[in-house]
């Protein structure tokens, strides 16, 4: 047969069950919807990324770190490199004050050469280094109400506020920082007094080099050079992987709540292939008997699935297409990012693949039970069921496995998506499990009530298959919209600074020795309070169990989440702090914790407590000996307990923490917090402390946890879109699945009418049997997400879990409607009832 008969069959078939066809192509496109989105946003972050790589960056190579770096250092690196010019960067926190305010900013100081890709766009004029000027980010401008020419202090000199920084090229996105930016020329940092020993800052050399220099080579080499895992050495191509980083761990997750409605749509639209399957069979019977061989039969079938993918791909885009421009306005003016979401030919590529390939997966167990089909099933009315052969068990587990790469690709990460994909899986075994325990039950109890709920209990013990997937979808999709609300209701009450009293008012980093007696005289002044201040002491490490400790090299290669968080944990600078107590934030879990060291044996080391996340990121364990160079002195440790650290709190927390009676010679400088509920009394120790001790760092925690709050809400709106998107699914499966399985029972229902019932008698059987399974689904659905919650905000947050009835009341009060509604639609049907078209038929 000719490739146009084929195709003149399968649209033949696909019109004779128009509306399973119309079923499956929405199904599909309602899955792929959120899926398009999503790809479209990732790519065109990713495309906005690349484009401003070299401005983000700063040049096309980068090298930086948390401490300075000396000239010959500096001059080793740059004898490796071709470049055509460079720039000098340091960035640090400061306190910006005017005579009635003062504010945290994270000063930026910039050269001449500054920047060297790109253009600043300022409210006045360009930089100038004539004088010491200060330009300054909007909100720094809106909150001190600065005029031109007004002059504000950073550390010990005063500026001139020369204007707002309009557009800074260098920042993609302005995320939830604890300050806003300002910049000063490179000519009056030395007069400010701004890099003290021990102070905070990070010191950045960039470098423009030809359009024809091997950048990566270049890094490559540098990585060999700088041996110290704290310089970070970055090329265009990091920049863009890099940049906006908790956007990205976003959209991750955002993923994954995608790729469960798409997970949703296949099912449905495998129980609707088997289900039209089997009003073929006769039809696949009559093919054979004619002659039709199987690969023939299987042609049609994929050729129709083939069809109905590219009708749903089509219809996705339309639907996408008039989505994008309110989802455009949403991220622009609720989120307040700067992303203009440009329709991406490479997204439109992966959804279609997606929506092509995955119906092709879907119709392998009507293939498998094409071939199995004996042209003797024409003349037998016998039930055909997928034969559970090794065929359809390698079907099953490719399935998943398919599955569990695309949530690994979509979370990029091996932990989460397997994770992801194990508890999804789980959960329709669990669900599946559930749906036929209640339904035995059920019928266990249908003895005591009257024969319409009998009969209603028993038309859903018939049909396991089917109930089970409404209660699947339906359970899953109100888990995920149940889960969501509980997180960020345990996350907001644990840094609402209102809720939680263990939440400080102030943060002060910064804190020069000799500054510790007047800052106590302050506080006991107006807090009436001592500080607990506590040390910290710059340090890296040199080795681990006389192992060198080398950098961890960032290759081209696609890198995993976890790979990424080891890798920054590895290169990032070591601060150290004693104490001989742990904090009310701190828990041992494993090991032994010393309080005090001694000297009195020559050979016993220092016993140090690591953070047990930061101890497995960067693979050290209790009973390794860690060396460190502290500021020029080398000083081993063992390590002899873990902690569990709670940094919700606010506190200065560490990851490593010495025993007293080691550190206390070494340079240092010194953090505290203070807790207030006296807002005046904040404010004017602030005051206070930023004018006696211009270089002291101060974050105002209230206002920081408070712009937390807003990123948190926008987050979690985005959530739940993708969260409604799959009960929407979930509810088209429930229609789909009502209107076959009635269609289904035309004829029972017609011979229900004959033998005496009335109409209300059989609308009420179907009406019960499914607000039966809907609640059962609904309620399972919202008790298995408060489980969840738990789980998650325990073991992942490690916080207190709080729930949000207030919302769980809200869902109730949207679902019943909609299903009432989808109720409505699905029992359409059973208006047509004529008892005359049973007796047609016979």
């Amino acid at each position: 047969m000719s490739l146009k008969n084929l195709l003149r069959l399968a649209f033949l078939e696909l019109a004779r069950y128009r509306n399973i066809s119309l079923f499956l192509v929405l199904n599909l496109a309602l899955g792929i919807v959120g899926f398009f989105l999503l790809q479209i946003f990732q790519q065109s972050l990713l495309q906005q990324s690349a484009e401003k790589a070299q401005v983000i960056l700063g040049g096309d190579l980068s090298i930086s770190a948390r401490r300075a770096f000396g000239e010959q250092e500096r001059q080793a690196w740059e004898s490796q490199i071709q470049f055509e010019k460079s720039s000098h960067f340091y960035s640090m926190f400061s306190m910006l004050r005017t005579p009635t305010d003062s504010k945290l900013t994270s000063v930026g100081v910039f050269d001449d050469n500054y920047p060297l890709y790109g253009q600043f766009k300022l409210s006045d004029g360009p930089f100038a280094s004539d004088r010491a000027r200060v330009w300054v980010d909007p909100e720094i401008q809106e909150m001190l109400d600065l005029k031109i020419g007004d002059l504000v202090e950073i550390g010990e000199s005063s500026f001139a506020y020369s204007g707002v920084i309009v557009e800074d090229p260098s920042r993609l996105f302005r995320g939830t920082g604890f300050a806003p930016r300002v910049l000063i020329h490179k000519n009056f940092l030395i007069d400010a007094g701004l890099l003290k020993p021990g102070s905070t800052f990070t010191e950045y050399w960039s470098y423009k080099t030809a359009p024809t220099y091997d950048v990566v080579s270049a890094k490559s080499n540098l990585e060999k050079l700088i041996v110290d895992p704290v310089v970070r050495i970055e090329n265009t191509k990091d920049s863009a992987q890099d940049s906006n980083r908790v956007l990205k761990y976003f959209t991750d997750y955002l993923g994954l709540v995608a790729l469960v409605a798409l997970g949703l749509c296949f099912l449905c639209g495998s129980y609707l292939l088997q289900w039209t399957f089997l009003n073929k069979k006769k039809s696949i019977a009559i093919y054979k008997t004619l002659g039709l061989s199987d690969e023939k039969i299987v042609g049609i079938y994929l050729l129709q699935n083939f069809i109905l993918s590219l009708l749903a791909c089509f219809l996705g885009y339309l639907l996408v297409q008039g989505v994008l421009p309110i989802l455009q306005r949403v991220i622009t003016e609720e989120f307040n990012l700067p992303i203009n979401l440009v329709f991406s030919l490479k997204a439109l590529i992966v959804t279609c693949l997606i929506a092509v390939l995955g119906p092709m997966l879907m119709v392998v167990p009507q293939i498998i039970q094409i071939v199995d089909l004996r042209p003797l099933m024409l003349f037998q009315n016998v039930e055909t069921r997928v034969k559970k052969s090794w065929a359809y068990f390698f079907w099953l587990v490719s399935s998943v496995l398919v599955f569990w790469g695309l949530s690994v690709w979509q979370s990029n990460s091996f932990k989460v998506g397997s994770l992801f994909s194990i508890a999804l899986v789980g959960l329709i075994i669990f669900f599946q499990v559930i749906n036929r325990v209640i339904l035995y039950f059920l019928e266990k109890m249908s003895s005591r009530f009257g024969w319409l709920t009998r009969y209603s209990v028993r038309g859903l013990t018939r049909k396991p298959a089917s109930a089970g997937l409404v209660f699947t979808t339906m359970s899953l999709a109100t888990l995920v919209l149940s889960l969501l609300p509980h997180v960020k209701s345990s996350i907001i009450n644990e840094i609402r600074p209102d809720v939680s009293s263990q939440i400080p008012s102030l943060f002060l980093f910064d804190i020069q020795p000799e500054q510790v007696q007047g800052l106590q005289a302050i506080s006991q002044e107006l807090l009436k309070q001592d500080l607990e201040l506590s040390p910290l002491v710059r340090s890296r490490i040199l080795k681990v169990n006389e192992e060198n400790y080398e950098r961890a090299v960032q290759t081209g290669e696609i890198q995993t989440r976890e790979a990424d968080d080891e890798a920054r944990f590895r290169n990032r600078g070591i601060n150290l702090t004693y104490r001989d107590h742990l904090q009310a934030s701190e828990d041992l879990i494993k090991g032994k914790f010393q309080t005090d060291f001694s000297e009195e044996n020559p050979e016993s080391l220092p016993q140090i407590s690591l953070e047990k996340r930061y101890a497995g990121r960067v693979g050290i364990d209790i009973g390794d000996i860690v060396t460190f160079d502290v500021q020029g002195v080398e000083l081993k440790a063992i390590v002899s307990s873990l902690r569990q650290v709670r940094w919700t709190s606010f506190q200065p927390n560490f990851f490593i923490l010495f025993p007293k009676g080691v550190l206390e010679e070494a340079p240092q400088i010194f953090l505290t917090s203070i807790s207030s509920e006296q807002r005046s009394v904040v404010k004017e120790f602030q005051r206070r402390v930023a004018t006696n001790y211009k270089n002291v760092s101060i974050i105002d925690v209230t206002s920081t946890v408070e712009n937390s709050l807003k990123y948190i809400e926008q987050m979690s709106i985005g959530l739940q879109f993708m969260a409604w998107l799959a009960v929407l699914v979930g509810l088209f499966v429930f229609v789909v699945l009502l209107n076959t399985q009635i269609k289904e029972r035309l004829q029972e229902m017609n011979l229900l009418q004959i033998m005496g019932s009335t109409n209300a008698q059989v609308l009420k059987v179907v009406l019960t049997q499914f607000v039966l399974l809907m609640t059962t689904s609904i309620v399972f659905g919202v008790i298995l997400g408060l489980v969840m919650a738990w789980i998650v905000i325990t073991v992942s947050f490690d916080l207190t879990t709080v729930y949000d009835i207030q919302y769980l009341l809200l869902l109730g009060a949207i679902l019943i409607p909609v299903c009432a509604l989808a109720l409505y639609i699905g029992l359409k049907p059973l208006k047509k009832l004529n008892p005359m078209d049973l007796i047609r038929q016979i």
